[in-house]
């Protein structure tokens, strides 16, 4: 509990779609990262909604910045590369 009241907040990501949807997972993760009091993590779902349905998330915390970064850069650019 944090000491004004507010729990960590928990963040969840689907892509859908192609690089885009990875830049945009990209800046999720990183603002998250930047505001780690208020957001306590940020899974992602394992090739989008199926990694969702079938409870395959990726821990983005545990993976390092530089990780991160690299999907915005093709051939990266895909959550599903990141291992579970």
């Amino acid at each position: 509990m944090l000491s004004h009241g507010y729990k960590q907040k928990k963040v969840f990501y689907a892509q859908s779609g192609g690089v885009t949807a990875v830049i945009s997972a990209c800046a999720v993760i990183e603002t998250a990262r930047r505001f780690p009091k208020k957001i306590g993590m940020v899974h992602a779902g394992h090739n989008g909604i199926p990694g969702a349905l079938h409870e395959e998330l990726i821990d983005t915390f545990c993976k390092s910045i530089e990780t991160i970064a690299s999907l915005l850069s093709p051939p990266c650019g895909s959550l599903w590369l990141l291992p579970l």
